[in-house]
């Protein structure tokens, strides 16, 4: 949720996360590429910049396209999709390298030409700064409308 409120998403989203969920990433992602490659002596230090690379990219706040390159790579309009508000694109673009997994489980959505939509989260309230730090269960007391934050 932290992620996704940002209503600017650009480069620097890529690192804004809640501060639970790093512990999760590293148990989940984090260590098992670093045993796929081998352990943390044997993983290049090319895979770490790449992977850095790639969120920055896909975040990065710019209306440009990359052409044919646009149905198969995650560019930055494909990923704005994800971070969406309009109902349409709700649960859609989860892929973080290719849209291969987007096409697979039906949550492939390519941008149309022209199509940059609002992004953060709808209905929020006032639910902004410190307590959207505050852990899962802590965040649904600030409810104003009876309904807690939601993702869209």
């Amino acid at each position: 949720m932290v992620h996704h409120s940002d209503v600017n998403v650009c480069a620097a989203s890529v690192g804004r996360h809640h501060w639970l969920e790093e512990g999760f990433r590293f148990f989940i992602i984090t260590a098992p590429l670093i045993m796929l490659m081998g352990g943390a002596q044997g993983s290049p230090p090319w895979v770490a910049a790449f992977i850095v690379l790639n969120g920055i990219l896909m975040h990065w706040n710019v209306a440009i396209r990359f052409g044919p390159l646009e149905r198969c790579i995650i560019t930055p309009a494909y990923h704005r999709i994800h971070h969406s508000i309009e109902a349409r694109h709700y649960d859609k673009n989860f892929g973080v390298f290719t849209q291969l997994w987007d096409r697979v489980f039906g949550t492939r959505h390519v941008p149309a030409p022209g199509e940059y939509p609002e992004t953060g989260i709808t209905r929020l309230s006032g639910l902004r700064g410190w307590a959207l730090l505050a852990p899962w269960p802590l965040i649904w007391l600030d409810r104003t409308d009876g309904s807690g934050p939601k993702k869209h």
